[in-house]
């Protein structure tokens, strides 16, 4: 007897099949996932963000949350808004211990903590800033929060506060200071116990490009660009308290006009390496000996041409690439041979998406999960992701908008860490799950065709994306149509449509998993 099969049958025999494989991989993925030790300082698992001050009763805020081996977008009811300088800390089991936005420090019941406001007080946030706490204080690399390794549950809050001249209006930094939290007070809720102490004075601050390093004994370097003349201002944290170390003077030349507040500044993981950029100086790249805190071996490198004013930089977790935002583009820079012929490539550029403003590409921070995060330059409500920073070329995978958000963010808003874990086995927790863990299948699976398109447009997706929905965007970032996702397979009327570029867009769970071009034709 002949036996005549389907196409239908075939269809549905490997759907089963795939379906199978698929929870097979996800069964030994939770399974490695429940049964992996990765013990390692926790102090920067959680991330506040958000602005909206739509709830009566507080501030529609969010949080990242990395624990659990997973990584969490939830909304919180917070006690403070964020546009710009931005800090969290944790202890070292990953709960939420406080956090501020550069005017006052909030506990982790989202109230303001006892003595918590004031933070960066002075006639500049009294008259320009109107004594108003709401969009957090300028600069979004001007705050950091590290241990006190000399009491218990004791946290210093460096600041550098933007001092007014009120004779002229000019505006400048020259004091770096910092006020102490014991948490141990309030039923662990926490008090502020000194506030705004200065550690250096005198010396006038580029604003931005403060950042820190781990040593092998547990201690931090702390580092700050100054000008007239360019030098590098250190500040130590050890068994001797919080102090001012020294001030290294390494000849190099920055556009004092334009240099402040236009870049950001790096530790690698490994603490060997420190770099800082802006478009008008482009990349410098050192040496750095964690022993001693000195600088040496600069390297100058051209990167960009980008003619924005505002970028940053971060390191990918293995030291090796160094990425260069410039809101319009990402590029890799790769730091091996280490015979100063580096590598660049650019990685992407601006898909124009507005979501209410520009979703560019601008603020870069490396999360504990090896992963690096991505601020566009105005309020969105995603953020972007670079999936695999330690791979080398587009194969890193950045997704833009890549992170829906139960809120919109401030501007330029991700939290300043330190790099804690230069003294453990891994800098980072690669086998946290993001919220992106289906980017891999999904960029395998997902099709566009036909593409060119005239009249319809199908869509081929995976078997896990059947409660998610497809939409198209413009060129300019406008929802032109939305559909539920009714199968594997959509098929999409888009006749309607006059000739151009647009993107279709895969969403799933509030989670935005992958675009991808589509050309109209008449």
């Amino acid at each position: 007897m002949d036996f005549i099969i389907s196409d239908f049958q075939i269809n549905q025999a490997l759907l089963r099949l795939r379906k199978s494989l698929y929870n097979s991989i996800w069964i030994l993925t939770f399974i490695s996932i429940q049964y992996s030790s990765f013990a390692q300082n926790k102090s920067d698992y959680i991330w506040l963000g958000g602005v909206n001050n739509a709830s009566s009763s507080g501030i529609e805020g969010f949080m990242l949350d990395f624990n659990d081996n997973k990584v969490d977008v939830k909304p919180v009811n917070s006690a403070l808004q964020f546009d710009m300088n931005n800090v969290s800390m944790c202890d070292e089991e990953g709960n939420l211990l406080f956090y501020s936005n550069g005017c006052a420090i909030a506990n982790a019941n989202h109230e303001i903590m006892e003595n918590g406001e004031g933070i960066n007080a002075g006639d500049f946030f009294d008259i320009l800033w109107l004594g108003n706490c709401d969009y957090g204080y300028p600069g979004y690399q001007d705050i950091l929060s590290i241990k006190n390794p000399n009491v218990p549950n004791s946290y210093f809050v460096i600041t550098t506060p933007v001092t007014l001249d009120i004779g002229n209006g000019d505006t400048y930094k020259y004091i770096i200071q910092y006020s102490e939290v014991d948490i141990d007070l309030n039923d662990g809720l926490g008090a502020v116990t000194i506030k705004n102490e200065v550690i250096k004075a005198g010396v006038e601050i580029l604003v931005g490009y403060m950042t820190a390093i781990g040593t092998s004994d547990d201690s931090y370097w702390i580092l700050n660009v100054t000008t007239n003349p360019i030098s590098f201002i250190k500040t130590k944290i050890d068994s001797s308290g919080i102090y001012f170390h020294d001030q290294q003077f390494i000849g190099i030349n920055l556009d004092e006009d334009y240099a402040s507040a236009s870049g950001t500044a790096a530790f690698s993981p490994q603490g060997d390496k420190y770099a800082i950029f802006n478009k008008y100086d482009q990349l410098h790249i050192f040496d750095f000996d964690t022993e001693t805190g000195l600088l040496s071996n600069h390297n100058l490198i051209d990167v960009s041409t980008d003619d924005n004013i505002f970028s940053s930089i971060e390191f990918s977790s293995n030291g090796r690439f160094l990425y260069v935002s410039t809101q319009l583009s990402v590029y890799q820079v790769d730091l091996y041979p280490s015979s100063g012929n580096y590598e660049i490539e650019l990685i992407d550029e601006f898909n124009g998406v507005q979501n209410p403003q520009n979703a560019n590409m601008f603020l870069l921070r490396r999360g504990p999960d090896c992963r690096i995060y991505i601020a566009a330059s105005g309020a969105s409500d995603s953020y972007g992701i670079i999936n695999y920073p330690n791979r080398k070329g587009k194969d890193c995978e950045l997704v833009q908008q890549g992170i829906d958000l139960p809120y919109i963010t401030g501007v330029v808003s991700l939290p300043n860490f330190p790099n804690y874990r230069i003294n453990e086995e891994a800098v980072c927790d690669s086998t946290i799950v993001g919220v992106y863990s289906a980017v891999e299948e999904l960029k395998q699976q997902f099709m566009v065709y036909p593409n060119p398109a005239l009249d319809y447009v199908n869509i081929l997706l995976p078997e896990y994306n059947l409660n998610g929905r497809v939409e198209i965007h413009n060129n300019y970032g406008q929802l032109i149509s939305k559909e539920f996702i009714s199968g594997y397979e959509m098929s999409l009327d888009v006749s309607g449509l006059e000739s151009g570029y647009y993107y279709v867009t895969v969403i799933s769970d509030n989670k935005r998993l992958k675009s991808e071009p589509l050309i109209i034709i008449e």
